[in-house]
């Protein structure tokens, strides 16, 4: 587990998070998240494609 603070202090452009422990089926899932970004969706659409469950407690930014 880490921070999203702490992952853009280090560099990083674009991150989800979770407010709460989501259960696993609740993540983002990292095959359709790259696919639609290396496929040029921007990186709200790329997650909320990625997503199964939007009423999770999570937030992106980037």
């Amino acid at each position: 587990q880490s921070l999203i603070a702490d992952l853009i202090r280090g560099g990083v452009t674009g991150v989800k998070g979770y407010v709460s422990e989501p259960y696993t089926f609740a993540m983002a899932d990292p095959q359709v998240l790259f696919d639609r970004y290396t496929r040029g969706y921007t990186l709200a659409e790329s997650f909320y494609a990625a997503s199964p469950i939007l009423k999770w407690k999570d937030l992106v930014i980037g």
